[in-house]
């Protein structure tokens, strides 16, 4: 039934018992507080924002990558980019639409998949060279964008060892490709912080929903996430993505909030990241 085909006092009559539709876009369970809660319109509350650091990347590799996954993972914590401390194993072949599902699971701001192959380059006597090939892909569950994908060819080291002379072509090549994504991906991603929001006064997910969505229509925010939600202390955590903010910024954007009080703003900066990028720090 469409309600735009109700009768005028049809469509009254349901407004005064205040029904409301469900929200098909996101992926926070129905309201479930009692009924005696302030209802969204009555929001109540204090935010409290964290700057955690830069996106956390799942990664998810190809059987033959699999056991490089420290080498990549590096490369990555070298530019400040957190990493799952497990890799996930595919196949050789990944759809964007799996990348999604496996983002949204795990939840994670990044999924990098990797794929490598090697070959038997030259052998001098008994010492082989191998050349590897490996391809890295580097999609945005946020955006639902695929970010950066470069493909990179290199020697590993000539060795006695078939097994340690193939494993250093996949090694080479895995970090050289992972480098370049990383190079490209700083350039995409810049100002891209992950901040987690805890707001405390909020009684049902109605309200906790409608927060979420005036956070996610800041000017420079790429998306927003709900993490938990404490019903008996009122407490919900969200992460937020996008560009760095002062505390002022905050402070003057979530008072505006439409039939809202936001009785305290507070930001807790991340020194180290502001250390390294003081640029990204100008509203």
């Amino acid at each position: 039934m469409k309600l735009t085909r109700l009768p005028v006092s049809v469509l009254l009559v349901l407004l005064s018992l205040s029904v409301t539709m469900p929200r098909a876009w996101t992926q926070t369970p129905d309201d479930t507080s009692s009924s005696g809660s302030p209802p969204a319109s009555e929001i109540k509350a204090d935010v409290q924002i964290t700057e955690i650091g830069m996106m956390r990347a799942l990664l998810v590799l190809d059987s033959k990558a699999i056991d490089s996954q420290k080498v990549i993972a590096q490369r990555l914590s070298d530019s400040d980019f957190r990493v799952f401390p497990s890799a996930t194993e595919a196949g050789s072949t990944v759809s964007m639409d799996e990348m999604k599902d496996l983002g949204q699971k795990n939840k994670a701001d990044l999924v990098i998949y990797a794929t490598v192959s090697t070959r038997l380059k030259n052998k001098l006597g008994d010492f082989e060279l191998y050349e590897g090939e490996s391809t890295v892909q580097v999609y945005s569950p946020v955006t639902g964008e695929m970010m950066v994908t470069d493909t990179v060819r290199a020697n590993g080291e000539r060795n006695i060892d078939e097994i340690e002379a193939e494993r250093s072509a996949r090694e080479n090549t895995l970090d050289a490709a992972t480098k370049s994504v990383v190079v490209k991906m700083l350039d995409k991603a810049q100002k891209m912080l992950v901040h987690e929001a805890v707001i405390t006064g909020v009684y049902n997910d109605n309200q906790l929903l409608a927060i979420m969505e005036y956070m996610g229509e800041m000017q420079g925010v790429y998306g927003v996430r709900q993490v938990s939600f404490d019903r008996d202390n009122k407490i919900g955590v969200i992460d937020i993505i996008g560009n760095p903010r002062s505390e002022t910024y905050w402070r003057a954007y979530l008072e505006k909030m439409p039939k809202a009080k936001i009785i305290k703003v507070e930001v807790i900066a991340n020194p180290e990241i502001r250390k390294k990028y003081p640029s990204w720090f100008n509203d």
